[in-house]
């Protein structure tokens, strides 16, 4: 989302490569408000920049956190632009700042981890952060979070680091420095049983070519009978919301893999602009379908919605004023009926839907519709902006009591940057609470569990799964069974299969202690954004949970095909040209999405990146940057065997094969029949 931006620079594009370039770039939108805010910081501050105080730092087993502050900064420092991973630094000149770090804990190096983390106040600017030894860098955090983190083991003593800050978008503003030996996640458990199965599908050909940032819902009872019917959608028909479409997939299980129909329904009411977010929300027990995208600059959205899965829409209302202009998120689900004040009437529709955006400089807005989408009330601010120094989150899960939950990583209290915006009255008030020790500024995901199948007894809500990506680039998943206020488990879930870094992570549950964390993942350590030397090879892992986090079982869902190979930036404009000779490694965009099935499948909606025969595993042989997988194809990883997510509907396993998938039948010349099968699930 628009998260990614870094400095505007002047360029020439088709209106498709700014679709590509601007929707959902945080940072680039935010670029259009920070150019306004810098020009006027210019006019009354021309103060040059001050240096480090102090300049270095010793860090042993007994000093405790070293801190130290540089700035004000009013120059952004251009050069890190187009994949340049490390860039140009000119000590004492306001283009950047070094503090030198020296390191003397080894006698900690099996029981520690060394943080470096830099923040500032105003969420409109943004600082990028490198660990540089000698002339190599070991680490780094260049995104648009603030704080922006690394973490790193603790080398031998006597090493010395050098923390070298880029001011990207200053706006006037300084940063704190913190340096410390912090606790390594526990060891996760890995869980015991057979592990869950996945087969994935492609739209046709034609059909979701653009598909980055994709949206993925069901309507568990399809209001169109003839969408389901013998073994055709037995958990509901789905629905992928992509760029400009929504596609509607149908999975008939007669065989394995499951024959898939994919239909494009998109709505003429959305019309994709050079700035906008596309996202799709199905309520699964109604089946309404929303189908949304921003309106480029105007702080609102386009919004339709469908009542016969697809076939004719609505013009809605869009969000309820005041609306920001990004990152918008649609969501509903029960009222909470005991709330004070209570829940209105509302004989058009049964529950509530919700909309959610953010204003980029420290608010988000959400409102709430009583009428299905058809319109909505005025908005209420998300988050307090003297707590949380950036808008941005994720989408919104309601819990069957009514409880919503919006998930973020800009709220820096309570210890940790990752966490849950929480309403119990409907939408009318919002606490926020973090998951303490948690970092990392990428998009956050919740799963909240549907039903009290493995409640414990005397919980009055339902437990909730936050998934996120830590400030050193690993998946973390934590528990809470209060709505946020405390958690429990966290869990470095990409240490089961080796993943040194991951992007992109989405959760969702089923039974209470039932839940599943997908993300993008890649097991070759180093700087995955950059372009010219990263050579690592992206997988779709999933992680699942059958007692409520105390064990998960990780399994890679594309294993003889990867999702991207090479860097993965996401950085938005900074991320490299958008042409057809040099595309940009920002291919895939921002999130993926993950959904659940009547019968407890869980569906994972992402796009593919490395498309056969142009992009294979054997892509990683030839020099980078990877151009050969550029591609954002519209593909759904659906479970197809293993424990569901929904204890009443898992299989007895070990068992016979599936049926195999015939995929052509063809007779040659001498009579003899050629016949061509997909792989059945093993059973």
């Amino acid at each position: 989302m628009l998260n990614e931006m870094h400095h505007a620079r002047l360029l020439s594009f088709s209106l498709t490569s700014l679709r590509t370039l601007f929707s959902s770039s945080t940072r680039t939108k935010l670029v259009l408000i920070a150019l306004a805010l810098l020009a006027t910081t210019l006019v009354v501050k021309t103060t040059i920049s001050s240096a480090a105080s102090p300049a270095s730092g010793t860090i042993t087993a007994n000093s405790g956190p070293l801190s130290y502050t540089a700035g004000p900064f009013v120059v952004a420092n251009e050069s890190g632009q187009g994949g340049v991973i490390t860039p140009v630094c000119q000590p004492g000149t306001p283009l950047c700042d070094e503090y030198t770090l020296t390191i003397n804990a080894s006698s900690l190096a099996a029981t520690k981890k060394l943080l470096i983390q830099i923040q500032w106040p105003s969420s409109a600017a943004d600082f990028d952060l490198y660990v540089l030894q000698g002339s190599t860098t070991v680490g780094s955090s260049h995104g648009s979070s603030d704080p922006e983190t690394v973490f790193l083991n603790i080398p031998a003593d006597g090493t010395q680091y050098t923390i070298r800050v880029i001011p990207t978008t200053p706006l006037g503003q300084s940063f704190t420095g913190t340096i410390a030996l912090v606790d390594p996640p526990a060891t996760v458990q890995t869980g015991s049983g057979l592990a869950p199965r996945y087969q994935n599908y492609a739209a046709p050909e034609g059909m979701g070519d653009n598909a980055g940032e994709p949206s993925i819902g069901i309507d568990w009872n399809p209001n169109v009978a003839s969408f389901k019917h013998d073994k055709v959608n037995t958990g509901g028909v789905s629905f992928f919301q992509s760029g400009p479409n929504t596609l509607r997939t149908s999975f008939d299980d007669c065989s394995s893999p499951a024959k898939d129909q994919w239909d494009d329904v998109s709505t003429p009411f959305v019309q994709q602009a050079a700035l906008s977010d596309p996202i799709g929300f199905v309520d699964r027990h109604t089946g309404r379908v929303f189908s949304l995208d921003l309106i480029g600059g105007e702080g609102n959205s386009l919004m339709a919605f469908s009542d016969d899965d697809g076939n004719n829409y609505t013009p809605a209302q869009g969000g309820g004023a005041p609306a920001g202009p990004d990152h918008e998120t649609v969501g509903g689900g029960p009222y909470n009926p005991n709330a004070t004040p209570a829940p209105p009437p509302h004989p058009l529709y049964s529950n509530a839907v919700y909309y959610a955006s953010q204003n980029i400089a420290g608010e988000a807005e959400v409102s709430r519709s009583d009428d299905g989408g058809l319109t909505f009330g005025p908005s209420v601010l998300l988050f307090n902006p003297t707590q949380c120094t950036g808008g941005i989150h994720g989408h919104i899960k309601v819990a069957p009591d009514g409880t919503v939950y919006i998930p973020n990583s800009s709220c820096s209290f309570g210890g940790g940057t990752n966490g849950v915006a929480v309403s119990t009255d409907n939408g009318i008030t919002w606490n926020a609470y973090t998951v303490p020790g948690s970092t990392g500024g990428l998009d956050p995901s919740v799963g909240v569990g549907l039903n009290d199948i493995g409640k414990p007894l005397g919980q009055s809500t339902n437990t909730i799964y936050l998934g996120w990506i830590s400030g050193d680039n690993h998946p973390h998943i934590a528990v809470s069974r209060n709505r946020g206020q405390t958690w429990i488990r966290d869990s470095d879930i990409g240490s089961q299969v080796g993943v040194k870094s991951a992007v992109f992570p989405v959760v969702v549950a089923g039974d209470d202690n039932r839940a599943a964390f997908g993300f993008l993942g890649t097991t070759t350590p180093g700087d995955y954004q950059d372009d010219n030397n990263f050579r690592g090879v992206w997988h779709l892992y999933i992680a699942t949970t059958y007692d409520a986090g105390n064990s998960w079982i990780t399994i890679d869902a594309t294993p003889d095909d990867p999702v991207q190979v090479g860097s993965l930036c996401i950085n938005g404009t900074t991320c490299g040209a958008l042409d057809p000779f040099n595309p940009s490694s920002r291919n895939l965009l921002d999130f993926n999405d993950f959904t659940i099935d009547s019968e407890g499948r869980a569906v994972l909606g992402y796009a593919d990146g490395c498309l056969a025969p142009a992009c294979t595993s054997a892509t990683v042989a030839k020099t980078p940057p990877y151009f050969d997988s550029r591609s954002s194809k519209a593909s759904i990883a659906r479970q197809s065997g293993g424990r569901r997510l929904f204890s009443a509907f898992d299989p007895l396993e070990p068992a016979v094969p599936g049926a195999p998938r015939v995929n052509s039948v063809k007779r040659n010349g001498a009579g003899v029949v050629h016949l061509d099968w997909s792989t059945p699930d093993n059973g």
